[in-house]
């Protein structure tokens, strides 16, 4: 399988908090970090156009959410959605079988894209 992310991986261990939007067709939610449902988990691994994150909240692939997370000595509050999701137990990939020793007793994986990249950053800012 080849390399699908067009910006450097950074591998890391960041606890995150984030808020969902279930989606509802006769809804149209807005991104508000005041409102929706709560979750929390480790990001294992993020870049400039999204993260992976290892959770126990079980999201489905379209959710917006804003994710919340400290690095570079500041919060970074990011709008995104979930690109894919599922249980590490479950998912053949050489990364997941990577990052499943270190998934801190969380059974599920999110991976998220962005909405908008975030600054440049380096292994050290981490």
């Amino acid at each position: 399988m080849s390399e699908k992310r067009k910006h450097a991986r950074h591998q890391c261990n960041l606890r995150a908090k984030f808020r969902y939007f279930e989606i509802d067709d006769d809804k149209v939610y807005f991104l508000d970090e005041e409102e929706g449902k709560k979750g929390k988990g480790t990001i294992l691994d993020i870049s400039r156009s999204g993260l992976l994150i290892t959770t126990n909240s079980k999201l489905s692939i379209n959710i917006p959410l804003i994710v919340t997370f400290k690095f570079k000595r500041d919060a970074h509050k990011i709008k995104g959605r979930v690109v894919r999701t599922g249980f590490w137990e479950n998912n053949p990939s050489e990364i997941a079988k990577k990052f499943l020793s270190f998934s801190n007793s969380a059974d599920i994986y999110i991976a998220v894209q962005f909405e908008q990249l975030i600054d440049q950053f380096e292994d050290g800012d981490l």
